[in-house]
């Protein structure tokens, strides 16, 4: 004998499911791709509002109030403040929204390397650091103020031209302190960026080779201004101070202060 279908309970006008009281039964609505037919029904909440929802999702208990209660209250959002997710350390709570039928929570949260970021209460905890942090373990660190972008650009281009590149970022660091953080030309200060991939054009310290002839190596490398190390280009350092010499004699520039 086969097993006989259980049929499930019909739902009537006047059934209550938590908050909701079924008010009136909706037109029939079809659903993928197989267009199967699935009744709705409008629901009235106890705080006033109107909802409608499928009899599957009433049966299985999804709904149990309109949205007016929300998945999680003000006050246990607020009891993650100073919460440690990861890297991140939730500061405040920075604005709450309502979606459909529930509320979203977003907070202000920061990373151990100090960046603020935005983060929505179901993010929480699958972020293991901030974007920067990202990029920084994916492209190596930086060395005080020398990008590691940059300095992964120099050993690219180097090697391109066949250049042996030598140094280190420390030394190239100590190279700078002991410029005083200024051109070895033209004594201009010089700048570094660290977001180097995107904000490249705000960074004029430039790393020049003394003798254009030899390598990136120990005692044959100095900072200069990117415009200095462009109009040097191939230049060795006497032979580009020669030129402007001469440039600035014919041009009789000895009377402008």
């Amino acid at each position: 004998m086969k097993n006989k279908k259980i049929r499930k309970s019909p739902i009537n006008i006047g059934d209550k499911f938590g908050d909701l009281i079924v008010i009136k039964q909706l037109e029939h609505i079809e659903y993928g791709k197989t267009k199967q037919r699935i009744s709705m029904w409008r629901l009235r909440c106890e705080c006033g509002n109107i909802i409608n929802a499928s009899i599957k999702k009433i049966r299985q208990k999804l709904f149990k109030h309109c949205g007016c209660k929300g998945t999680i209250s003000y006050r246990n959002a607020e009891d993650r403040i100073g919460e440690q997710y990861n890297d991140f350390t939730v500061l405040s709570i920075d604005r709450k929204e309502k979606r459909k039928n529930n509320y979203h929570v977003y907070y202000k949260c920061q990373c151990k390397c100090g960046q603020i970021s935005i983060m929505e209460r179901t993010t929480l905890g699958k972020h293991k650091h901030c974007h920067r942090c990202y990029s920084d373990s994916r492209m190596g660190k930086p060395y005080k103020d020398i990008s590691h972008r940059y300095w992964e650009c120099l050993k690219i281009t180097a090697n391109k031209r066949n250049i042996k590149f030598n140094i280190s970022k420390k030394y190239a660091w100590e190279i700078f302190i002991n410029q005083n953080k200024l051109c070895a030309l033209s004594g201009v200060p010089l700048r570094f960026e660290k977001r180097y991939t995107k904000q490249r054009t705000l960074q004029t310290a430039s790393l020049d080779r003394i003798d254009s002839d030899l390598s990136y190596e120990i005692g044959n490398v100095q900072w200069v201004h990117k415009q200095v190390n462009w109009l040097k280009s191939s230049l060795k350092d006497e032979d580009l101070l020669r030129w402007v010499k001469l440039i600035y004699e014919h041009n009789n520039m000895e009377e402008i202060s």
